[in-house]
């Protein structure tokens, strides 16, 4: 079982960033899908910006799936499904957000993803939170 896992990685990796006719995206795509990326705040946005999902990019890291920063360019709809190489179907998405995307047999839209992200962080939030508010209910209910 996990020969096969490891195989459908490396199956995987291999795919990574291609257009269509599955060759390397050319410069003047990557960079005008980077462009289509939300500029952070105090950050200049020629090397960092945001995806979609919020995760932090760096320009310099496209196609690094070994940086927290790694990003590359997704088909917004799985060239599987139909979807071409035309900018408006291509957006720079964190590394591993794309592999969530096609860990599913069918397209997922980005909401979907941004609603799985959010409950993460909601989840993470409360399990930080909630022994404080435990700490704080115990000590009144001495009181």
């Amino acid at each position: 079982m996990l020969h096969k896992i490891i195989a459908l990685q490396i199956n995987f990796n291999s795919m990574r960033n291609l257009n269509f006719r599955n060759q390397p995206f050319d410069a003047a795509t990557v960079e005008a899908v980077w462009r289509k990326g939300s500029p952070i705040f105090g950050l200049n946005p020629d090397t960092d910006r945001k995806d979609t999902c919020g995760a932090h990019m760096k320009r310099s890291e496209y196609g690094n799936t070994n940086s927290k920063y790694g990003w590359e360019v997704d088909h917004i709809r799985p060239k599987a499904h139909g979807g071409g190489d035309e900018l408006s179907n291509l957006q720079p998405l964190q590394w591993r957000i794309t592999g969530l995307k096609v860990t599913h047999t069918r397209p997922i839209p980005i909401t979907t993803v941004l609603s799985e992200v959010n409950s993460v962080r909601r989840a993470v939030n409360s399990a930080l939170l909630l022994p404080l508010y435990k700490t704080r209910w115990n000590e009144k209910s001495i009181e």
